[in-house]
């Protein structure tokens, strides 16, 4: 569970796996956020082609669970402003408060 501002809190999981497709980052059941590598995910990678079916293939999957899969590479980390922001603005596009009980809950 994390704690953010107005005593909201929201849950994330760290490698869950979802059908037998792992994500790196799972907020609250249903977003999920993916952080790769440079090289294996580039030309230069002999597997690019079965990276990438990996890739749709789990997109698809947790598409179709109701997890919004969003990713990020290692060169987004060089702009942690920017990564934060983006982060913020994904989860405010999914979550909204329920004055009620502070509870963070998805839009349907």
């Amino acid at each position: 569970m994390a704690k953010l501002k107005n005593n909201i809190f929201i849950n994330i999981e760290a490698n869950k796996v979802i059908n037998n497709f792992e994500i790196d980052f799972l907020v609250n059941g249903n977003v999920g956020f993916e952080v790769n590598g440079l090289f294996p995910h580039s030309s230069k990678s002999n597997n690019l082609r079965w990276i990438n079916n990996q890739h749709y293939e789990k997109m698809i999957n947790l598409r179709d669970r109701q997890v919004f899969q969003y990713t990020f590479y290692e060169t987004d980390f060089k702009n942690i402003e920017r990564l934060k922001n983006n982060i913020k603005q994904i989860l405010s596009n999914h979550l909204f408060v329920n004055d009620n009980d502070n509870a963070l809950k998805f839009k349907n």
